[in-house]
């Protein structure tokens, strides 16, 4: 996150982020939405008579740089080995962060039309992967809501036209000279998105919140003494690595990922495991509230901490985009799993295992 003069559009920046994160969370709710009563299923008999809870079962893979850790003949994970598994992928990611962003400033250093091309290329990579996972999940979402089964041909066409579309309008307006510049960004925003939520869907919570709060640490060194600080001053890598600027302030490609990929894990992971919550089910809309409260909850704490960073942006030159909206949502979402330990144990006098 830049800034070229002390005034700031503020408004338009937290619209911004608001768009970013609604769009993100309502991909992920599309996602999750079919396995919700599956979930309430697996979690009502130990809520009823205090057994053991096991893994909430999602049709979405759990993937990871190191696998998570697989459930016991009890389909149950202990919780610190899903804490280690967090550990283990973060310190397996640090290199690959680190080794990307000095690779990005080498290409855009040195050979500044390739990296464009590169970057470009990758971008549109990455919009095919993630709308196609998404498009299969519209599909499954309609045969849902709709209680009834598609031809797979059918199904196979439309996700596979939805995905064609989007590829080779991102490859168009990436990979082709002279356009617009809007353009470009438009698309970079929209593919943040959709690989934020890609994220929040297949990667296990407990990896997601230990990387946010190490790019959120990273994200300090990389913009005061590392390759993002230099990035900043070639304007031309600017084309295709930010994804929104207002003439004041940039928000970069992975910056959206970040602000996609946090609360909508922290909705994904409010779905699948506050189920096992005595309040949870005692009425239809608290079915429905309480991961949006939570989802809610820790957006609203990273928009408060955009609005900070902006407010120091007015006296520095650059700040990190994401340690203080990062930090403050991953605090925000523990305090969410506090009060709700809380609550339970108050109305009903038992803990609930939250991994």
């Amino acid at each position: 996150m830049r800034t070229e003069s002390t005034s700031l559009l503020k408004k338009r920046g937290i619209f911004t982020i608001t768009v970013i994160l609604a769009v993100s969370a309502i991909l992920v709710y599309t996602s999750f939405y079919p396995d919700m009563p599956r979930i309430m299923h697996i979690n009502e008999t130990p809520r009823q008579t205090g057994g053991t809870y096991q893994e909430p079962v999602v049709s979405n893979p759990q993937v990871a740089i190191i696998p998570p850790p697989e459930p016991d003949a009890g389909n149950v994970i202990p919780p610190e080995e899903k804490v280690g598994s967090g550990v283990l992928n973060v310190i397996a990611a640090a290199p690959l962060v680190m080794l990307g962003s000095f690779g990005a400033y080498l290409l855009f250093r040195y050979r500044r039309e390739a990296a464009r091309r590169v970057f470009s290329i990758l971008i549109t990579f990455l919009a095919v992967v993630t709308s196609r996972f998404f498009a299969d999940e519209a599909v499954n979402l309609f045969e849902f809501v709709a209680q009834m089964r598609l031809d797979h041909w059918l199904k196979l066409v439309v996700t596979m036209v939805a995905t064609i579309s989007l590829g080779v309008f991102t490859a168009k307006t990436l990979l082709i000279s002279g356009g617009a510049r809007g353009g470009r960004r438009l698309v970079c925003m929209f593919t943040g998105i959709l690989a934020g939520s890609f994220i929040a869907a297949v990667v296990p919570i407990y990896v997601n919140i230990f990387f946010s709060i190490f790019i959120a640490l990273y994200d300090v060194y990389a913009v005061k003494w590392g390759a993002v600080k230099s990035l900043v001053k070639i304007e031309d890598a600017l084309v295709t690595i930010v994804a929104f600027e207002d003439g004041d302030w940039s928000l970069g490609l992975g910056d959206v990922i970040v602000y996609a990929m946090l609360p909508s894990s922290c909705l994904a992971y409010a779905m699948t495991y506050s189920p096992r919550f005595a309040f949870y089910g005692s009425s239809p809309p608290l079915d429905l509230l309480v991961p949006w409260i939570v989802f809610t909850a820790v957006a609203s704490s990273m928009v408060f901490g955009l609005a900070a960073t902006l407010k120091l942006l007015e006296r520095r030159d650059i700040m990190p985009g994401l340690t203080i909206p990062v930090l403050s949502g991953c605090c925000t979402f523990g305090l969410c799993l506090l009060v709700m330990q809380c609550v339970n144990y108050a109305g009903w006098g038992w803990l609930v295992p939250l991994l």
